[in-house]
Formats: structure tokens, sequence, C-alpha cells
């Protein structure tokens, strides 16, 4: 069983595989705002069992390598973001893991 889950953004990163894919037209990644992933991680929440632990929502490459999202953010200031929206929704984890 689960007991811990990370999560981060899809970042786009130069020089790897991806970048380049995406670069030639391959595929298209779907490039999310902050808010949009603020609401995806909220709606995640919601959904998971609170006996387990969320234990990130971001992480950062090197900024000379970031090709995207290039937010502008810290990691504890996107956490603290995300905790505003949490108490201004009234958010509880797993709220909604049965529907």
């Amino acid at each position: 069983p689960l007991s811990t889950i990370k999560l981060h953004q899809l970042q786009l990163v130069r020089g790897t595989r991806m970048a380049k894919d995406v670069e030639i037209g391959l595929y298209d990644v779907h490039h999310f705002s902050v808010d949009e992933y603020i609401s995806l991680c909220c709606k995640i929440i919601q959904h998971t069992a609170p006996s387990i632990a969320i234990e990130r929502f971001v992480s950062q490459s090197p900024d000379n390598l970031l090709i995207s999202p290039r937010w502008g953010l810290k990691n504890y200031e996107f956490t603290n973001l995300l905790n505003n929206a949490i108490k201004k929704l009234g958010i509880k984890q797993g709220e909604l893991l049965n529907s």
C-alpha cells in the first residue's frame, strides 16, 4: 500500500529528449500556469486518502536549463500559494475520495 506520494509540475529541461521532441513538434505538452497547477493540486488533494502523506508539489530545475514552466517562484513560494488556496476553498484531503 502507498504511504506517500510526491508530485511535481512537468518541467521541460534544455538538452533532454523530451525538450527536443517538443521543439521538433513530435508532440505537444500543456504548459500549466501557476493557477492551473494549483487547481490540479487541489483536486489531487481532495481525491487522495488522508492516510497518504503528500511530500512534494513542485521541484526546481536549474534556471539556465529550464525551458518551462518559468513561474519565477521558489518552491516555498508555490507552497504558500497552494496553502492559501486550500484555506480559501476549505479543501480537505480525501473529501472527494469516493466520488
